[in-house]
């Protein structure tokens, strides 16, 4: 269609006018300047590309009525299947959702043409946790004790809101946990998560990346719950110390191996029903729990029984997100942990994380 617009009958006073472009396309005043009109369909202007993976892309991207920044996630859909049952999950659990530590899902709209795609819009995030321990460890610095509670503490909120709403996460990490401009954490991409089931029935093995891989998935037990997401928010609670993965196997078995130099090795007082589980191998090395502040810097005494207990081998025994949440490591931080007041340091390095996305 041209940007001269066309003539056609007003249905309204049954005489031919001039209609401008339809399109949202630039079109000319009476005055000779373009304006912008801008099409109900195509409110939103794309900034830049901040994400891609197997899922699609996504876009930092301008309200153009409102001038909000929100983050448009453009989901691919096969031209078969259609939309990916990942994205359609996620879609559907997001709308139930709202939590202050839950990235909020603000619409979804279907585009047919020039090409087939869903388009999730989410709030807009600056930047992720993955980013902000980068950006700590290549200054080698340590986060700041009261930062690290405020962001663990957010994140044991949010995943308690899950666990008693019936969902688990199944995909805990750090470039899952998007940080807002105040650092707010944000849990995103619940495109694993699923609703706990009764009786328990068969799980895929196929969940959580490997670096916060809880110890049943590993060794192939077929039903799990809650304590898979525990078991990743204890890795996550002791990176935020070291600013470095704390347990970074490079396959399953590696995994494995760098568990147990933690926890100990399997046995029949530590994990007895583990020794019975099907990739348990009784040749293993028999290694004792280890010390953990010899594994993780500047570690507090509280921190280290939090995050001990976020580690126990034995499901049935691994601290819950509610018994997390209540743990003395967050007294001093429990009534305050959703009004940040960033220290001067992480100010600084936040501005100087704004700057690289």
């Amino acid at each position: 269609m041209s940007n001269k617009g066309t003539k056609r009958v007003d249905r309204l006073t049954g005489k031919k006018r001039h209609f401008g472009n339809e399109l949202g396309e630039n079109s000319k005043s009476k005055k000779g300047k373009r304006r912008k009109l801008v099409a109900p369909k195509a409110r939103y202007q794309k900034l830049e590309k901040i994400g891609e993976g197997s899922y699609g892309l996504v876009y930092k991207a301008r309200n153009l009525l409102t001038n909000e920044i929100v983050a448009i996630k453009e989901a691919k859909m096969d031209f078969q299947e259609g939309v990916p049952y990942s994205t359609v999950r996620e879609t559907s659990i997001l709308k139930t959702l709202d939590h202050p530590a839950i990235v909020k899902l603000l619409a979804v709209k279907c585009q047919n043409k020039p090409k087939k795609a869903l388009h999730l819009f989410f709030e807009y995030c600056q930047t992720d946790l993955r980013k902000y321990l980068e950006n700590y460890f290549n200054a080698k610095q340590h986060i700041p004790l009261r930062k690290i509670k405020q962001l663990s503490y957010q994140l044991f909120s949010g995943i308690l809101y899950l666990h008693k709403r019936g969902l688990f996460h199944r995909d805990l990490k750090p470039v899952n946990l998007l940080l807002d401009e105040n650092d707010n954490l944000k849990i995103a991409d619940f495109g694993l998560a699923r609703e706990f089931s009764i009786p328990v029935k068969p799980l895929t093995p196929k969940v959580v990346t490997l670096c916060y891989r809880c110890p049943e998935i590993l060794l192939g037990k077929e039903s799990y719950g809650g304590g898979v997401d525990v078991w990743s928010m204890g890795c996550i609670l002791a990176e935020l110390f070291n600013t470095d993965v704390f347990l970074d196997g490079d396959c399953d078995f590696g995994q494995l191996m760098k568990i147990f130099q933690v926890t100990g090795t399997p046995n029949e007082d530590l994990w007895s029903s583990g020794t019975k589980l099907k990739h348990y191998s009784r040749k293993w090395p028999k290694w004792k729990p280890c010390d953990l502040k010899e594994k993780i810097q500047n570690l507090t005494d509280d921190a280290e029984d939090l995050i001990r207990k976020c580690l126990i081998l034995e499901p049935k025994e691994r601290f819950t997100a509610e018994q997390g949440i209540n743990h003395q490591f967050f007294d001093d931080i429990r009534d305050v942990a959703f009004d940040i007041n960033l220290d001067a340091d992480v100010q600084m390095l936040s501005q100087s994380q704004s700057s690289r996305i």
